[in-house]
């Protein structure tokens, strides 16, 4: 989802993101990451204020607490993605049920918003085990087309 937004190379910035153990320092993603500072730092405001609009109940919290975007998204991925094959079922019920749920409310305007399938399939694809979430990217195109 970020990727297709801002570039591919915002997948090794989110990939580097998830495999950190420690909190998101902004400063030390770019140094480590990327040479432009200011787009590391637009890039997670932008991220930040799409998870907060999103995010609700728990997972609002892990949000407005983590301070930056960046730091959201790996306090998310490692709350939800699934560690277990078992898990993968109930989760994408779950998953579906608060999609209908957010496509149920009104917005201040008093139209509801529909979620687009990008981020949709970017949230089942964050949910899921990494070796299926590695299996549903590479075969994207000949799942799109069912």
């Amino acid at each position: 989802m970020v990727a297709g937004v801002f570039g591919k190379d915002y997948d090794k910035v989110l990939e580097s993101c998830l495999d950190s153990e420690d909190p998101i320092d902004l400063q030390d993603l770019a140094d480590n990451q990327h040479p432009d500072v200011d787009s590391i730092e637009k890039v997670g405001e932008q991220l930040y204020r799409v998870l907060c609009r999103l995010c609700i109940w728990g997972s609002e919290d892990l949000v407005v607490g983590a301070g930056n975007g960046y730091e959201a998204y790996r306090k998310l991925c490692r709350r939800w993605r699934c560690k277990t094959w078992a898990a993968v079922r109930p989760a994408i019920e779950q998953l579906e049920d608060l999609v209908r749920r957010y496509e149920a409310r009104r917005s201040a305007s008093g139209t509801r918003e529909l979620l687009s399938d990008d981020i949709k399939s970017a949230s089942l694809e964050l949910l899921v085990p990494s070796d299926l979430e590695e299996h549903l990217i590479l075969n994207k195109e000949s799942v799109d087309h069912l």
